[in-house]
């Protein structure tokens, strides 16, 4: 991969807010499969696109924050609910989908390692960052959740946020084996691209915004 960085034009875009809904597992997921806490979103595709949205927004919201809260307050509560309205989720569900939203963020919140990640003593911290590469097959535009450097461990992380869960009856390994095998690909051009405009090593690593888990990737890239 480090090869193809000579002949790869990468660019940086000027910062610009999430906007676009992220891809949701609900169309390719069996209803009778989905995790208990997803059957709130039913089998309308465009409810569980907003609860990706809602929950990406809030990410990018607590990436800028000086100071963590302990626990989703007001102002992200507000996020959320922005972003459920934007998205025209019917108002029933809102409130239910909000109380699942306290509880999700809450969980990432209590999480040491994200929250090490999202601290502002962090050097540099770069939210829905826009990437350009190009390609053999052309130019791919990237959208990176979080980039990050750990100046603790001398490491750039790409953040990949994601609200899959579990299927019931599913352990915790096959879930996160299964996940990192369907994104990898989508990890590899995160970090081909990081890795072309920036010096240090680079980490990825899946994160499960409302179990909290994560799954950890270093990318086969020379010189890293």
């Amino acid at each position: 991969l480090r090869a193809e960085h000579t002949e790869a034009s990468v660019t940086k875009s000027r910062y610009r807010r999430l906007l676009a809904l992220p891809d949701t597992d609900s169309e390719s997921t069996p209803a009778a499969a989905v995790p208990t806490g997803q059957q709130v979103l039913g089998a309308d595709n465009r409810n569980a696109r907003a609860w990706g949205t809602a929950l990406h927004r809030c990410m990018e919201t607590l990436a800028y924050r000086a100071d963590l809260p302990a626990a989703p307050d007001d102002h992200i509560e507000q996020v959320m609910m922005a972003a459920f309205g934007e998205a025209g989720v019917d108002t029933a569900l809102r409130e239910e989908l909000l109380q699942r939203g306290r509880e999700a963020l809450a969980t990432s919140l209590a999480d040491p390692w994200l929250r090490h990640l999202l601290s502002g003593d962090r050097s540099e911290r770069l939210a829905e960052l826009p990437l350009s590469l190009l390609t053999e097959e052309g130019v791919v535009e990237l959208i990176v959740d979080y980039c990050v450097v750990d100046d603790d461990e001398g490491v750039r992380w790409i953040v990949d946020y994601k609200s899959s869960e579990p299927l019931e009856g599913q352990s915790t390994e096959e879930f996160l084996a299964e996940e990192l095998e369907r994104y990898q690909p989508q990890l590899e051009r995160y970090a081909d691209a990081v890795s072309a405009l920036y010096p240090e090593p680079v980490r990825c690593a899946l994160y499960f915004v409302t179990t909290g888990l994560r799954k950890e990737w270093v990318p086969a890239l020379t010189g890293a």
